[in-house]
């Protein structure tokens, strides 16, 4: 399966699905670069904070992580799942992308457990064991585009909120990913307001130790540290910067983004 080597998968986040224009010109960069193979999984954010506002409950959040109890998982799930999910699916099929709407628990696509969290139970947050790549590859096979909501369950059938980023993560891992790019609200790390271009796996635990990135930015590090020791080649911080931001990306153009490789860091140049 050659195409193996030509996976590219897009983490879209919540805040980013907002911005118009975005889905239609992310939906024309991947007509126009079809001989890579895209994944997408998204989030939620913003949308599922303003609907739980709607039911009266506070979002909490540690270290970046949404708490979440056995009440808000259906909300979170109907909001990522059925709103969501079904917006992106249903745009980019009337543009000609032959996009599939995935969900982690209905197509048993993770095996999770309970996540402990700075020795919080988390309630229904979910860590994800292993990934099913048997039910991707299927849809991959068909030449379908698969977007991925992360809601999933565990082996008796609860539901999980499982963090986007780290189910890209676990995606991209599972089936080698050539890249993992991560579509921010911000075009990547930064430090002191200046932009870090490279950082090298190495100095990802002290940027996190140290307070330098934290909160939604430190999850993300820390699930693209796990990323590249699992075979990604590269993983990716950026915003949507262009039209064309996935085509400059794939051509090696510059945009402002944060690479994050096994190889030589900027961060350690830079302190």
């Amino acid at each position: 399966m050659s195409y193996l080597n030509k996976i590219i998968l897009i983490k879209l986040g919540g805040s980013e699905l907002d911005k118009p224009g975005l889905l239609d010109e992310l939906g024309e960069e991947i007509l126009r670069n079809r001989k890579y193979t895209f994944i997408i999984v998204h989030g939620g954010g913003k949308e599922i904070t303003k609907e739980l506002e709607k039911h009266n409950i506070k979002s909490k959040f540690i270290d970046g992580l949404r708490l979440t109890s056995a009440r808000e998982i259906n909300i979170i799930d109907e909001v990522i799942t059925n709103k969501i999910n079904s917006r992106i699916v249903s745009f980019w099929i009337k543009k000609g992308v032959p996009a599939i709407g995935l969900s982690g628990w209905k197509h048993n696509l993770f095996e999770v457990k309970p996540k402990e969290i700075k020795g919080h139970q988390a309630h229904f947050v979910g860590e994800i064991v292993s990934v099913n790549t048997s039910i991707l590859l299927k849809y991959l096979e068909r030449s379908w585009i698969p977007v991925i909501s992360p809601i999933s369950k565990n082996s008796i059938g609860f539901k999980y909120n499982v963090n986007a980023d780290e189910a890209a993560v676990a995606i991209a891992a599972s089936l080698s990913a050539n890249k993992l790019i991560f579509i921010s609200d911000v075009p990547g790390v930064a430090i002191k307001d200046k932009l870090i271009e490279k950082i090298s796996v190495t100095e990802i635990d002290n940027l996190i130790k140290s307070g330098i990135v934290k909160d939604g930015m430190a999850v993300k590090l820390s699930s693209i540290l796990k990323s590249i020791k699992s075979g990604v080649e590269e993983a990716i911080i950026t915003n949507w910067s262009c039209p064309d931001v996935i085509s400059k990306i794939l051509r090696k153009e510059k945009v402002p983004l944060t690479l994050i490789s096994g190889g030589v860091n900027e961060y350690s140049k830079s302190t």
